[in-house]
């Protein structure tokens, strides 16, 4: 389903605002599109004669939504839906062309591979990416591999839904391999509020904070360092960092199968070894 197109102005036009057996081109492929629409049937453009390279028609009703949003969401004239980079061969979901911000909006499964090598494509042409992570695929309490390879990169999750009701959210949790242990609340991030990770700030209380502000390049208003910053005493933070604290105590504590090896050792073998040890001085005498 197709919600945008270009109308004979080269300007993206939603399929609400268009009409119909008036012919339109496609975002990604330029080819013709028009409007279907009916009493029962949500307004979306279609292609008069299928265009297999095309990736529009397997784009489902969510990740439109979401390109929806951000196309509301951020400054008219400066905000482009499936934006091409002939350059490194890539089209963007959303590119904020002043900004130099690229927003791949991710619902799908996605290797980690492919992850790294559409950040590296996008920051050697000097734009950041941003990915958004749909929590039906990700966000679970097992990491994908995905993931893990953007635990150095920005990104954000969401838990919009076909309607377009939801928000993209940041939120504190803690990762012990690819399983996620703790999980907070989630924090509504606004992503019309870009700020360049550059301010540094001395004794930060939390991993994740010390970690993006080493590897991420851009932070926006509302995520877990934008809070910190503006309330670093909140009682968010407060909670993040109790448990921060409590999770590393407690994963220096030894477990129930180390406590029973000590004491087994301490009761048992050790007194046994001093004794054959007292034995064996004892016949080299």
């Amino acid at each position: 389903m197709q919600l945008f197109a270009l109308d004979s102005n080269n300007q993206p036009i939603r399929a609400s605002q268009a009409e119909k057996k008036k012919n339109y081109l496609c975002l990604e492929c330029r080819a013709t599109v028009r409007l279907r629409a009916g009493l029962h049937r949500q307004p979306h453009f279609y292609h008069l004669e299928p265009v297999i390279e095309c990736r529009q028609h397997q784009k489902g009703e969510i990740h439109l939504q979401l390109q929806s949003y951000l196309f509301d969401l951020l400054p008219i004239g400066d905000c482009f839906l499936e934006y091409r980079f002939p350059m490194i061969q890539r089209i963007a979901d959303v590119a904020w062309k002043s900004k130099k911000i690229i927003f791949e909006i991710q619902c799908s499964p996605i290797t980690s591979d492919e992850v790294l090598k559409r950040n590296q494509d996008y920051q050697q042409i000097g734009w950041s990416p941003v990915w958004i992570l749909h929590d039906q695929r990700f966000n679970q309490p097992r990491l994908t591999a995905a993931e893990i390879a953007l635990r150095t990169s920005c990104h954000y999750f969401t838990d919009m839904n076909r309607e377009g009701h939801g928000i993209i959210y940041d939120q504190f949790d803690i990762h012990d391999g690819i399983f996620r242990k703790e999980q907070m609340t989630p924090l509504a991030v606004d992503l019309s509020q870009p700020y360049l990770n550059q301010e540094k700030a001395e004794n930060l209380p939390l991993h994740v904070l010390k970690k993006r502000e080493a590897t991420w390049r851009v932070v926006f208003k509302g995520d877990i360092k934008h809070s910190y910053l503006e309330q670093a005493d909140s009682t968010y933070m407060r909670e993040a960092k109790m448990r921060e604290n409590r999770y590393f105590i407690e994963a220096k504590a030894p477990s129930w199968r180390q406590s029973l090896y000590l004491i087994w050792n301490y009761l048992f073998i050790r007194p046994w070894q001093i004794f054959f040890r007292f034995l064996l001085e004892k016949s080299c005498r």
